[in-house]
């Protein structure tokens, strides 16, 4: 009985945690709710697997920098016509 309660929890847990990822990654949780959701992702191999890959996506998206080389728009512009 007592593995039901704890797989029971488990789930609320994941539950409140996993739609509060990227805003705990961004730091915009109160203190408890960053708590909660960190204690979680700790147990969560799911959490942290999705929490790793937002990391890398965030970092990823930062490092391509605000210019654009020239010329850019209009080849995507091009193949999106191509395409059909």
């Amino acid at each position: 009985m007592r593995a039901w309660w704890k797989r029971r929890r488990f789930m609320r847990e994941h539950a409140f945690a996993s739609p509060r990822l990227s805003h705990h990654l961004d730091g915009d949780l109160d203190d408890d709710d960053a708590h909660r959701v960190a204690d979680h992702v700790s147990r969560c191999p799911e959490c942290q697997r999705v929490l790793r890959t937002l990391r890398q996506s965030v970092e990823s998206l930062l490092g391509l920098g605000a210019e654009v080389p020239a010329g850019v728009a209009d080849r995507v512009i091009a193949r999106l016509r191509a395409a059909g």
